[in-house]
Order: structure tokens, then C-alpha cells, then sequence
């Protein structure tokens, strides 16, 4: 939220304002207190509102403040804040959602719309700078200013200078390098509304003089990231670490797949180390084999035993007669 004492200023989508997030380099570069500067996040598609909220305490000059709404450095929409309404309420909230202009005799209105930016090496496309300066590209600016208002004039379509319909912009890749530019503002489809006639009104403090500025600078969330003004996406918590009644179908089935996959990793490592096992035992049955080879093979002990074969073989045999009395 940007403040200015007892005015302030949001983005909304929706009906909910957006998030603001701060960048203390901008706060640092500021030229004067009377500038708020935010970064939001813009979302490709999404329609947004401008709401000025002043308190019955906001100092007026005069009856009247004039709100202006500057689109990527053009012009877009004004509305009056009025001093009567203020006073009614503890806070007054005047809505500008986007840009009225009469047309064959109709008032069309376009409401405000994040468009998304695909950069091109065509320098020839359909989008140009204009009369816009690079720093305008990719802010909201809301401006105050203290006014009188004069007598009703007819709405002129010469008064808008907004006119960008589309909702995915080719901008040269020159236009925007060295920018954090993923979005630019565009106009929705038209609708018919009722309309009356505008009002003159004279500049207390001079047009180019407003007492208080909004800017919201407007870009997509990785962008926000990058600028580490808002915390980069944590990782996902394993499925394994997650309490089962937390789990969809789908990764009930992929938390299986994974027990599975596991389970056979050990069966590997076991059939790897027995493989090497048996040839560990074969090695060693095939050592004891050679040693056993080496001593049959002793010339003591085969001496020895063919001496006891030769007295075995040369023992004479004792006859028992078991006829005699």
C-alpha cells in the first residue's frame, strides 16, 4: 500500500489488492518524498482497478483532487476525488478500473489488462516507444493533483491517449534490454456504458506539479525472484516426508512406484556381492586343494606309507582249526 498521510493508493485484481514489495535501492534513488514506489506482480490476462482511498482527515485545497491514472507513460484516465464524499465517510475508496471514451455517440469502456511481452528482433512491430521513455515501461503511476473544477465540456476522443487493445505484445528486443520488462498494460473488450459530459478544471499548483505520486512497478513473479524481492519457490517436500492422508491418488501411486524402485536396489547389491562371494570360496576351496596336493606329495610321509604297505602285505595269515577237540 503507498501512503500519502490520509491518501493512499492500491492495485487490485479481482477485488483484492495486489501485494506490494519494496526495493530499498529505489527507496535510496528516490528525488522527493512525495513519490511511493512498489513492485507488484502482474499476472498475463488479469483485469485491474486502481483504488484511491483518502480518510475525511486528507487536507484539500480545494473541492476537488484530480486522480490520474499514466499507463506505461501515456495518459489513461481521470476521475475526481471529491471533498463532499470524503467528509461522509471515515474512508472514501474511489474506483478507476479503466479507460471511457465516446464513441459514434456511445460511451465504450475497456478496463485496465496485463498483457505479456514476447521480445522480437523486429524493430518493425506493431508496438513502439512513442512518445514514452524506457523508464515508463512496465508501471502504474497515479498522480494527485489539487484542482477547480469549471464548467462541463463534451467528452472528445482527441482527450484519451491510450489505445493498446492487445493482449500479447511483440516489443523490439532493443526497447526493452537491460529491463525487467515480462509485462505491459493493455485495454479488455470494449462494453457499453452510460456517460456523461466532462468537466474543465484549472491546475492549483500547475499540471505538471502533483502533490502526491503512485507508482507500482508491475512485472511477473519469476522477475520479482530474480530481483530477490520475494523468496524463489521451495523445493517440494518429498512424498516420503509428507503424512499419507496428504496425498492425492496420483501421488499416492508415484510414492508406491518410488518404494518399489527402492526395494529392488537392494536385491542388485545383494546378487553383485554373492557373485563376488562365491568367487571368493572358489579361490579359496582351489588354495586348500594345492595345499593338500603339497603335502600328499611329502617324500617323508609318502615313505612312510609305503613301508607300511609293504608289513601289511608280508604278514602271514594265522589259520584257526575250530574242528579239533
Amino acid at each position: 500500500m503507498a501512503i500519502f498521510d490520509d491518501l493512499h493508493a492500491f492495485v487490485a485484481v479481482n477485488g483484492t489488492r495486489l501485494q506490494e514489495y519494496a526495493d530499498k535501492e529505489l527507496e535510496m534513488e528516490k528525488e522527493t518524498p512525495d513519490v511511493a514506489d512498489k513492485y507488484i506482480e502482474a499476472e498475463s490476462g488479469a483485469e485491474f482497478t486502481i483504488e484511491v482511498e483518502a480518510t475525511k482527515q486528507m487536507a484539500f485545497k480545494t473541492e476537488n483532487v484530480e486522480i490520474q491514472v499514466h499507463l506505461d507513460g501515456k495518459w489513461a484516465a481521470g476521475e475526481f476525488l471529491i471533498r463532499s464524499k470524503v467528509l461522509r465517510s471515515n474512508k472514501y475508496c474511489l474506483k478507476i478500473g479503466g479507460v471511457t471514451k465516446e464513441i459514434g455517440g456511445n460511451c465504450e469502456f475497456r478496463a485496465f489488462t496485463f498483457s505479456s511481452v514476447t521480445p522480437t528482433a523486429n524493430e518493425d512491430s506493431t508496438w513502439a516507444l512513442d512518445k514514452r521513455d524506457r523508464s515508463d515501461l512496465g508501471s502504474i503511476v497515479v498522480k494527485a493533483f489539487h484542482v477547480t473544477v469549471g464548467e462541463n465540456r463534451p467528452r472528445s476522443p482527441e482527450a484519451w491517449e491510450y489505445e493498446n487493445t492487445d493482449t500479447s505484445v511483440a516489443v523490439p528486443e532493443k526497447a526493452i534490454k537491460g529491463l525487467a520488462i515480462t509485462h505491459l498494460t493493455s485495454l479488455g473488450k470494449k462494453q457499453i456504458v452510460s456517460g456523461g459530459p466532462l468537466a474543465s478544471r484549472v491546475f492549483v499548483d500547475g499540471s505538471q506539479c502533483p502533490f502526491a505520486v503512485f507508482r507500482f512497478r508491475y512485472c511477473s513473479k519469476k522477475a520479482l525472484q530474480s530481483m530477490l524481492l520475494i523468496p524463489r519457490t521451495p523445493s517440494p517436500t518429498p512424498l516420503a516426508d509428507r503424512p499419507i492422508e496428504s496425498l492425492s491418488a496420483e501421488e499416492a501411486h508415484q510414492l508406491l512406484r518410488q518404494y518399489q524402485a527402492r526395494a529392488l536396489e537392494p536385491k542388485r547389491e545383494i546378487k553383485s556381492e554373492t557373485n563376488h562371494a562365491q568367487e571368493a570360496i572358489k579361490h579359496e576351496r582351489s588354495a586348500k586343494q594345492e595345499r593338500t596336493v603339497k603335502r600328499e606329495r611329502d617324500p617323508e610321509l609318502e615313505e612312510l606309507l609305503a613301508s607300511a604297505a609293504q608289513v601289511k602285505k608280508a604278514k602271514p595269515t594265522e589259520i584257526v582249526d575250530l574242528s579239533d577237540d
